[in-house]
């Protein structure tokens, strides 16, 4: 009898039923009970990893920054923040800020913030990271990054910094810094630390030696002042198993090192590989790639012979085309030249690159009706090498559509 499963898939389970020879992995679950989040969030603070008790570094009349994330993250806010609170003496004005990266702004109510906190709460700061005017330019990082943050963040006495440690595809884990950066930070400049998940050591589950998180964890020495970290670390279930207070660096580290062994699993490579997961981070495509690029080491490649009528590339199964479709769209969103395959003339073409402040061109229209064309690259450029093989041998089939050359961007 075929195995049966409910994936899950959005708001509601995706029922599958599954070859005999299928093997079904999940996360590893604790057998144990998982224990009171606000018991762990008072111990994390009680014992800080790498600095100072919380209430030893707040005084009264500071103005803390307290950052919490936005709703595309499943995170325990409300208790996060209330831990906070509860070291502050009442004579702190406490802003919180909104960490939405380059999702954009969103709905306060969606936030799960009780309102019985309103009374200790200043002000909400709802970041938005294509607003350049709200945004500060602190310093360029070794791999020339440039980094530009909010201005609340450089206004307040102390920043506190809050998250849930989970695995990143190529952050490594995460929480930690991106709090502050690339939650806070500007949109163009998140965009330009983002090329570097193109390097082979900005995986998940990489820490150290990760070159992202490396160029990410820069911005810390370019603050007027060291922010101080809480994070929760949760399983795949969303319950908390563990939770970190302190340096930013530091009490990151030591959440990292909890959060390993909730996500690891060890499987044989298959040629076809199914990934899925729950909201939030299915509720958009851009946010369910992340799934394919955990998966993708699992997807052994099909070593057969390549024909135009396959419709791939040498080597690569139907199975790993998939499981890399995303990441290239993915990669199209950088300001680097990007290869396309080429199915007419069976070789890889390369187009200009494009710069990240401006959109991403629209693609080829013709791609829906000639398949065996270059339909990769930009619409603009398709078109203007199609009219300049026009004019140097003209078709004399002329039922044949051409291309238009008035077509937009």
């Amino acid at each position: 009898m075929a195995p049966r499963l409910a994936l899950d898939y959005g708001r509601r389970p995706y029922p599958v039923e599954l070859p005999a020879e299928s093997r079904i992995l999940r996360a590893p679950t604790p057998l144990e009970a998982p224990p009171s989040l606000e018991f762990l969030m008072e111990s994390a603070l009680d014992e800080p990893v790498g600095a100072v008790r919380l209430e030893e570094r707040v005084r009264a009349g500071m103005r803390v920054v307290l950052v919490v994330s936005d709703s595309t993250r499943a995170e325990p806010r409300d208790a996060l923040v209330r831990a906070v609170l509860a070291r502050m003496p009442g004579a702190v004005s406490v802003e919180v800020a909104v960490a939405t990266g380059t999702h954009g702004p969103c709905r306060l109510e969606d936030l799960g913030i009780g309102e019985d906190l309103a009374s200790r709460i200043d002000r909400v700061v709802m970041h938005d990271g294509a607003d350049r005017g709200s945004l500060v330019a602190v310093g360029t990082t070794r791999r020339g990054t440039p980094v530009t943050v909010n201005r609340a963040v450089l206004d307040a006495d102390l920043v506190v910094a809050t998250g849930c440690i989970i695995p990143h595809y190529f952050a490594g884990y995460g929480a930690g810094v991106k709090a502050i950066f690339p939650g806070l930070g500007g949109a163009r400049e998140i965009r330009i630390n983002h090329e570097l998940k193109a390097e082979p050591g900005a995986r998940a589950g990489v820490v150290d030696g990760n070159p992202c998180r490396d160029d990410l964890e820069e911005v810390l020495d370019f603050l007027p002042a060291p922010p101080f970290l809480l994070n929760a670390v949760v399983d795949d279930d969303g319950h908390a198993r563990a939770a970190v207070a302190g340096d930013v660096r530091a009490a990151f580290r030591a959440g990292a090192a909890r959060c390993a062994p909730l996500y690891t699993v060890r499987a044989p490579r298959a040629r076809t590989v199914v990934v899925s997961g729950r909201g939030p981070i299915t509720a958009s495509l851009y946010q369910a790639s992340k799934l394919v690029a955990a998966a993708a080491p699992l997807a052994v490649a099909e070593r057969s012979s390549w024909s135009p009528s396959a419709g791939r590339e040498p080597g690569r199964s139907r199975s790993s085309t998939a499981a890399s479709s995303r990441s290239e769209s993915d990669r199209d969103c950088r300001p680097v030249a990007a290869s396309s395959w080429c199915r007419r003339s069976h070789r890889t073409s390369w187009r200009r690159p494009v710069s990240s402040t401006r959109p991403r061109s629209r693609l080829c229209s013709r791609a829906a009706t000639r398949p065996r064309s270059c339909c990769r690259a930009p619409a603009r450029s398709c078109a203007r090498r199609s009219n300049e093989r026009a004019q140097r041998a003209p078709r004399a089939d002329s039922d044949r559509q051409r291309p238009r050359s008035d077509r937009g961007p």
